[in-house]
């Protein structure tokens, strides 16, 4: 949403695959949000809380965890 006379618009700060494959399109699409921010951080917790990664980290296997954390951020963001 961006209310042009106050100069004011709605970001999601997190990011989350499961957010990612619908309800966040449909935010984005009605203008409700204008998009989403992130940091290590909050992809960490994201990582860490969420079953939706599991299945991509398990076929990371021999990578370092830097590698790992950027293969996933791609796919993502």
């Amino acid at each position: 949403m961006f209310i042009p006379e106050s100069r004011f618009s709605l970001w999601a700060d997190f990011i989350e695959r499961s957010f990612l494959d619908g309800e966040f399109k449909e935010l984005i699409a009605k203008g409700i949000i204008n998009g989403a921010t992130s940091n290590p951080a909050i992809f960490k917790n994201a990582i860490l809380t969420s079953p939706a990664y599991k299945e991509q980290l398990s076929t990371l296997t021999g990578l370092t965890p830097k590698e790992k954390y950027e293969a996933l951020a791609v796919f993502d963001i």
